[in-house]
């Protein structure tokens, strides 16, 4: 009789630790994973491809990583001028974004990761955080 009560008392908890709820940070990672595995790596325009999102836990950071190719795989291009307008186009995109919505009610943060295709170096790099598009 013990034994029984004891498995019955195991196997309720083995399935409540199979039923706890997904955090919300694991639900992220989730949505990053299924969006790489059916829309990445996705064509954004004739010279910039979107190729994968990552969520980062430990800063609570989306990082989107992009490949810039034909004519923007210059790095010459980017003068701050060009580095400004960049930023502020991303800043006013995330800031007016319903799809993101979620992502910026839990305050996470935001990153953009821009690559050559021919050197493979970091071109730009552009973080947002609450207090930038709250």
């Amino acid at each position: 009789m013990m034994t029984k009560t004891l498995f019955f008392v195991l196997l309720a908890a083995v399935s409540l630790s199979a039923c706890r709820k997904q955090s919300y940070e694991e639900k992220v990672m989730q949505d990053m994973e299924n969006y790489n595995r059916k829309e990445a790596p996705k064509r954004m325009d004739q010279v910039t491809m979107l190729d994968s999102l990552v969520f980062a836990p430990d800063s609570r950071t989306i990082v989107y990583y992009y490949t810039l190719e034909g004519m923007a795989d210059d790095e010459t291009l980017f003068t701050d001028d060009i580095r400004q307008q960049q930023h502020d186009g991303l800043l006013n995109n995330l800031k007016g974004s319903i799809q993101l919505r979620s992502y910026k009610e839990h305050e996470l943060n935001f990153e953009y990761r821009y690559y050559s295709k021919k050197s493979g170096h970091l071109i730009m790099k552009f973080r947002f955080s609450a207090d930038d598009y709250k």
